[in-house]
């Protein structure tokens, strides 16, 4: 907490130069207050970053930058995260614990995996991998239950079309695109289509003496002129920053 305070200091006494500055370019050096009579605020006034709230949230599709392409309102942000911060209070468990328990399963089911493979004890080990892998799925399933909860409880409040689009972002997240992409449905085939042709669109950017190829052009074109697309794509250019901002302060450790 010492070195955050200090930090605020050093950038209200920056700031404070800034207007000096300013204020001898139009009135003149002798009237520049001095740097004793900047107020520097005081660790009150400080919060603390909640960053277990902030990975659940952001694990359940609950991200600054998801909530923004869904179209949330920025006023809706508190209420989300508070949501979310009374739900998580009543659970008797937490995303840290359940993340240790996967680790630990999918760890007990490769090794006996590999030792089955080398026909070590292959009449005791096969039962023993067997609830190993049951073992293993009922822990992924346990975590995924409990993001599933967080996702309802913070998102119990918003209009259904906002929930929509949050519940497409957060299934199709896996598939390594731009989050204004999530909000339409698409292909196996066609996401993987999506992906090459961003990938060469990076590249055509990167080394400028390569031509995007015109397949590539026109699926991106196509892709972009969705009205879902272009919609999530113009609220993250004009709302993300404050959404981000708004995101921030409701994560603190202070609510």
């Amino acid at each position: 907490m010492r070195n955050v305070v200090r930090a605020w200091e050093c950038r209200a006494r920056l700031q404070w130069l800034r207007v000096g500055i300013v204020w001898v370019a139009f009135v003149g050096i002798s009237t520049v207050p001095t740097l004793s009579a900047v107020a520097v605020p005081s660790a009150s006034f400080l919060v603390e970053w909640d960053a277990t709230l902030a990975n659940t949230l952001s694990r359940g599709g609950l991200s600054a930058e998801a909530l923004t392409a869904a179209g949330v309102e920025g006023s809706e942000v508190s209420g989300i995260v508070s949501a979310a911060r009374t739900f998580l209070a009543g659970e008797t468990t937490t995303l840290e614990a359940l993340d240790q328990a996967v680790l630990v399963s999918r760890q007990d089911r490769d090794r006996l995996t590999r030792s089955v493979r080398t026909g070590i004890d292959s009449e005791v080990i096969v039962p023993a991998l067997e609830a190993a892998r049951l073992a293993y799925a009922a822990d992924v399933a346990a975590r995924d239950a409990f993001l599933e909860g967080v996702f309802d409880a913070a998102t119990g409040n918003c209009t259904a079309e906002d929930r929509a689009r949050l519940e497409l972002i957060l299934a199709h997240r896996g598939h390594g695109v731009p989050v204004e992409y999530l909000v339409v449905t698409r292909t196996d085939a066609e996401w993987v289509a999506l992906r090459e042709a961003l990938a060469a669109e990076r590249i055509a950017v990167e080394y400028e003496e390569e031509a995007l190829d015109s397949a590539s052009q026109s699926l991106l074109a196509t892709c972009r002129a969705a009205s879902s697309v272009a919609t999530a794509r113009a609220c993250l250019d004009n709302h993300l920053a404050s959404m981000a901002s708004s995101w921030d302060l409701a994560c603190s450790s202070s609510p």
